[in-house]
């Protein structure tokens, strides 16, 4: 069999596939023979949201088939279940507020996931969440097992996000563990300053 890495278009939860955005991609699963020419280099955008459920499948896709992945970037990036998030309607109902916290939950549980995936993932290079204000203290916490596991990643960007000092802690592991980190961007984070 041949190794078949085919983008397929976001979730815009339509028939439409005329709407696709170039930045989102989902590789199709077909057995992998020999090893690619070039690492891949998984970048998202902020065109559509993304369906968090996705992006851990293609990891788990590059991780079965030994695929290295040495840049991971969400750039300006929201997910499927945020949308409810910043779709507020001064309403109040019960219904709406269990849709909201179902929907926390759901992005929690994604940054648990991804730092899950990503501690298996050991070509990992460069990881950027950038221009995310969704990505407080409580994601970056949740990311620190890659944190703490990881000494391959060169260049980390973290910025235009909503951490604290209390962020930062989350990824001083890093710094301790991995001697290979050349850049850390932490600039515009609107509760730590420049």
């Amino acid at each position: 069999m041949r190794k078949s890495l085919k983008p397929i278009e976001p979730n815009d939860h339509s028939t439409s596939r005329s709407k696709a955005s170039p930045s989102h991609y989902l590789m199709e699963v077909a057995e992998p023979v020999g090893r690619p020419s070039e690492p891949l280099h998984l970048i998202y955008g902020s065109e559509s949201p993304l369906d968090g459920k996705q992006v851990l499948r293609q990891l788990s896709f590059a991780r079965k088939y030994k695929l290295p992945v040495h840049n991971l970037s969400f750039l300006g990036s929201r997910f499927d279940d945020e949308r409810n998030e910043s779709n507020d309607d001064d309403s109040g109902s019960r219904a709406d507020g269990k849709l909201e916290t179902k929907a926390k939950d759901e992005s929690k549980s994604f940054y648990r996931s991804l730092a899950k995936k990503l501690k298996r993932i050991s070509s990992i290079q460069e990881l950027a969440f950038s221009n995310m204000p969704q990505i407080g203290n409580h994601e970056l916490s949740l990311l620190s097992p890659f944190f703490h596991h990881n000494d391959t990643l060169r260049s980390l960007d973290l910025s235009g996000l909503s951490f604290s000092g209390e962020g930062v802690s989350s990824i001083q592991e890093l710094l301790k563990n991995n001697r290979n980190l050349e850049v850390l961007s932490l600039g515009g984070n609107v509760c730590l300053g420049d």
